[in-house]
């Protein structure tokens, strides 16, 4: 796998090649749409829910371009782009090389689809120092950036200019192990933050102190810290907040040395006050309309759970041991739950998902179509359903389905 991607593309999506599909159950009538073939391998999908006739994607090369043939280049280190909730605003980020070995971590914001340049931040970036991530808000394109090791959340105004840094644990040891997630309501307007004291370690090791001790923040926009709540486990594991804020889903869990794991997903609302707890621990989520069930799986499962009790509602396994959830999406409606399942594995440097299929879902979770892709592959899952279609992004390919 090739990390050193460099372009992105907004493009209209047209309706070529028209062919039919019929699914393994048979009991959707799913058809192809339309498919677009493309000669340079993407790396990443990004699909906009504002608008069915585009869709952001990026590919090798060295530009941004857009539909309107708008083009800027990617600026040399560059490592990754984050955009916004509803992709109104993209975030370029790169590593610039300055003399005497020292580096800069620059993070352009632009507007889209027109790619205008809204703002600029540079800040030094030390070599022992990770990454920050980042959150980009659809607040004016506000980017907010998180550190691990040092537990510090900085927010920055739509000018880049920076409004507030906070350390989440005062005194606390500079520690690369610790855990940090960070989440953003769909305006903007609040942050939510799983971050631990310090990175955990199995009890009944010989660790001084093996509790990470994950706690839940809720930041405003310009980062007043509303509230926050410790999780009973051990280290903290993955986030989630409904798109309205409503409901806060964070993952937890305690490791022994003898490798038994305690798994906990526990839901929260806007005002810190816990509403249940599930033992299934998730790496995806999803909100229905309504907010009062989550569907949420992991490598090998998929559950629906009620929020109000923590009880799960109904659970669908993948069938062969190879095989994970690559990607999840919910329908609209909350009527269908969409898997993209694939198989990972490493190839020519990198790793890749080979043999995907689709896995289609009733509410009740019964399978009601399945649809295999042989040949394709993909590097990071790319996964829409919206409007009756369903968008899938593949290493060379577009596919449009049209679901009835």
């Amino acid at each position: 796998m090739n990390l050193c991607t460099r372009t992105i593309l907004l493009f209209p999506l047209t309706l070529i090649f028209p062919i039919h599909l019929i699914g393994q159950r048979g009991v959707e009538s799913i058809g192809v749409a339309s498919r677009v073939q493309l000669t340079q391998d993407v790396n990443a999908w990004h699909f906009s829910s504002a608008s069915s006739e585009q869709a952001w994607l990026r590919v090798e090369g060295r530009s941004l371009r857009t539909a309107s043939s708008r083009e800027l280049a990617l600026p040399a280190g560059f490592l990754e782009t984050r955009m916004s909730s509803a992709e109104n605003f993209l975030c370029v980020k790169s590593l610039l090389k300055i003399a005497d070995g020292e580096r800069i971590l620059r993070l352009k914001i632009l507007s889209t689809p027109d790619l205008e340049p809204q703002a600029i931040v540079e800040r030094k970036q030390a070599f022992d120092a990770s990454i920050p991530s980042v959150i980009v808000s659809e607040q004016g394109g506000r980017i907010i950036l998180a550190e691990n090791a040092s537990g510090r959340i900085s927010f920055y105004d739509d000018r880049g200019k920076m409004e507030k840094s906070i350390e989440l644990f005062p005194g606390a040891d500079y520690d690369l192990e610790r855990t940090l997630q960070m989440d953003v309501s769909a305006d903007g307007t609040e942050l939510v933050v799983l971050a631990s004291r310090r990175g955990a370690s199995p009890r009944e090791s010989e660790a001084m102190e093996p509790a990470g001790e994950p706690h839940i923040f809720l930041f405003s926009a310009t980062g007043n810290e509303l509230w926050r709540r410790p999780l009973a486990l051990d280290s903290g594991y993955e986030l989630s907040v409904s798109p309205g804020g409503k409901v806060i889903a964070a993952g937890s869990y305690t490791m022994t040395i003898d490798g038994s794991m305690t798994r906990r997903t526990s839901f929260f609302n806007a005002r810190g006050e816990l509403l249940s707890e599930t033992d299934f621990l998730f790496d995806h989520c999803r909100f229905s309309d309504s907010v009062d069930t989550l569907i949420l799986s992991n490598k090998r499962s998929v559950v629906s759970v009620a929020v109000a009790s923590g009880q799960t509602l109904w659970r669908h396994e993948v069938e062969a041991r190879e095989d994970i959830i690559a990607g999840l999406a919910l329908s609209p409606s909350g009527g269908r739950v969409v898997l993209l399942v694939a198989r990972n594995t490493y190839s020519d440097g990198g790793f890749i998902f080979s043999s995907p299929r689709l896995e289609m879902l009733s509410n009740t979770g019964s399978l009601v179509e399945r649809i295999d892709f042989a040949g394709q592959q993909f590097f990071q899952p790319g996964l829409h359903v919206a409007n009756g279609e369903i968008w899938l992004g593949f290493k060379n390919e577009f596919i449009k389905l049209a679901v009835k």
